[in-house]
């Protein structure tokens, strides 16, 4: 797991985590471009190894010879307005990635405070969930329409699966 932490910055939290491999703050030009470099050389040695196993994914590559299998590896982006506005030059890289990379066993989790910061990132993304919006119009953005007429309880979210939007 790779930690993008420019929101809360909750660094010393994830730095313990024993999966994690790097906690990069926005702070930190250098290790940003250099997780960005790191992923898209990752990405195309994953791509060359799987298609010269002939397989159609990581996962099936895996199945075929559990010896050499490849770890699934999460990126998290705490807080993308962020990014988009410190580092805007690496949107249409990390566009890029999140085109390709599913397949290959390159996952991202991104959060962001408000849907329109998303952008274009919603015709890319198709695993979405929400917590509590401050705008009840805003679910839809994120997950299609919600029944909004359930009491709150603490904790309660919305995932699109499909064309529909479940709580949990």
């Amino acid at each position: 797991i790779s930690v993008m932490d420019f929101g809360g910055r909750m660094r010393a939290l994830f730095e313990r985590l024993p999966h994690v491999g790097a906690v990069v703050a926005p702070d930190e030009t250098e290790r940003v471009y250099r997780l960005f470099r790191r992923l898209a050389d990752d990405l195309e040695r994953r791509k060359q190894l799987i298609s010269e196993a002939g397989a159609r994914d990581l996962y099936e590559y895996n199945a075929s010879d559990p010896a050499r299998a490849l770890s699934a590896l999460l990126v998290v982006i705490d807080n993308y307005a962020e990014l988009k506005e410190s580092f805007d030059s690496l949107v249409p890289a990390l566009n890029a990635l999140l085109r390709e990379s599913r397949a290959y066993g390159i996952h991202f989790l991104i959060t962001a405070d408000r849907p329109v910061v998303m952008g274009s990132l919603f015709s890319i993304i198709t695993g979405r969930l929400t917590l509590k919006q401050s705008d009840k119009g805003e679910y839809s953005a994120v997950v299609g329409r919600v029944n909004n007429t359930l009491e709150e309880i603490e904790g309660r979210g919305w995932v699109r699966l499909g064309k529909h939007a479940l709580q949990f």
